[in-house]
């Protein structure tokens, strides 16, 4: 593991000046590395929803609903309108729903850092509604049908409505910051779910891909059986062409499991960072022992991100490949 030895020889010495609280430039070390983290992670999504949108398309061409190729709705199911009253029209919602849970990670993850930061409980009122709407949504669409993917969340946990009473709880009573540190549970399981629900982003793409492979399959035969009539320098280029996006889709299923590897390692690095931040934020007196916690948290977190980017651009290579 790689660790940042300027940022460490920072932390000790900010602690002649305070014992009270985190360093500020720790903590926007770790914020940074928590939205670089948050990013990473939406990338993922951008490379399953395409898929779940097209399939969903496919499977209501008969009536005519789903997206068309231009990207508008075919038809309006007011089923699909989600907690907050939005509908992304070349999204579906079940990806929606991944989107909202990893955004109501990063708005818990802010209200933590507003926390070790001092700031007062009134300034982070701002932000409980916006979690309390996407804890709803994120919670509501396990009631989708036919939705692309499963439900994130299983019909029967409880832990989302918990939480998003809790905390509509302490925007009453004052109590914030207990809320919040005492939803560090809460985010886990999220978290978990998140994690769990790798196996089904694998199998879209997968099938996805394999899908697309069919076509390539048929374009390589075809190629092989004019370079084996006429080996000809064009049909030599153009059997080179169709073996490399056949092999490029093949190396795209491969490359997308191996980011999946870093995406749950991030996850894991993940909940390893809020219980780290959460639990200075808790402390009356901060040791040099919790700083570094929280520092080393946000090296794991930008390093787990930074790999997590550099196998998305992989895989993104090997998609374009295949379809040139």
């Amino acid at each position: 593991m790689f660790v940042n030895f300027k940022v460490l020889f920072f932390v000790f010495f900010s602690f002649i000046a305070s014992c009270t609280s985190l360093p500020l430039e720790s903590i926007k070390h770790y914020a940074d590395a928590f939205q670089n983290a948050h990013n990473a992670s939406g990338l993922l999504l951008d490379e399953v929803s395409p898929i779940v949108t097209a399939s969903f398309s496919n499977t209501d061409q008969k009536n005519e609903c789903g997206v068309s190729k231009y990207g508008y709705l075919k038809c309006f199911d007011p089923a699909l309108v989600t907690f907050n009253g939005s509908l992304q029209i070349n999204e579906h919602p079940s990806i929606t729903a991944r989107r909202d849970a990893l955004n109501t990670l990063s708005t818990y993850n802010q209200m933590l850092v507003e926390l070790a930061e001092g700031k007062s409980i009134t300034a982070l009122h701002s932000k409980i509604d916006g979690l309390s709407n996407l804890i709803g949504t994120v919670s509501e669409l396990d009631l989708l049908s036919n939705s692309g993917l499963p439900a994130l969340i299983d019909p029967a946990a409880m832990f989302m409505k918990d939480f998003v009473g809790r905390i509509k709880q302490a925007k009453s009573n004052e109590a914030v910051k207990k809320a919040i540190l005492e939803s560090k549970s809460d985010i886990d399981e999220l978290l978990n779910a998140l994690a769990d629900d790798s196996s089904h982003l694998y199998k879209v793409f997968r099938t996805g891909r394999e899908s697309e492979r069919l076509r390539l399959k048929g374009n390589l035969r075809m190629a092989e059986i004019r370079y084996k009539k006429n080996k000809s320098a064009a049909n030599k280029q153009a059997l080179a062409a169709a073996t490399n996006r056949f092999n490029a889709n093949v190396q795209s299923i491969f490359k997308f499991g191996e980011s999946l590897i870093v995406y749950v390692q991030l996850l894991r690095a993940t909940s390893t960072a809020i219980h780290s931040l959460g639990n200075s934020s808790n402390n009356t007196q901060i040791t040099s022992a919790d700083t570094v916690r929280v520092i080393t948290g946000a090296v794991d977190l930008k390093n787990k991100a930074n790999e997590l980017k550099s196998k998305i651009s992989e895989i993104r290579k090997n998609v374009a490949t295949s379809k040139n």
